[in-house]
């Protein structure tokens, strides 16, 4: 499991950073605008499918159903 963040890139589409539960979202997120955040991991153990859940206590900001494609996005580059 792995935590994250949706802001915006400098054209304004959506970016996902992933990043350890170690941190705050709200350290992550500095002063940056963000559009979701929460938590990313595994839904199933056998087909290695993934899902976003739970929200940010520290930005109070929740997760979205679709971040999951930014996030796998950014994990592909």
């Amino acid at each position: 499991m792995a935590k994250y963040i949706i802001t915006e890139n400098q054209l304004g589409l959506p970016c996902a950073i992933v990043f350890s539960e170690a941190l705050s979202h709200k350290d992550v997120a500095g002063n940056m605008k963000v559009l979701s955040a929460g938590f990313y991991g595994e839904v199933d153990s056998f087909t290695k499918q993934k899902h976003v859940y739970g929200y940010s206590e520290s930005l109070n900001i929740a997760s979205k159903p679709n971040d999951h494609q930014y996030i796998e996005l950014a994990l592909s580059h």
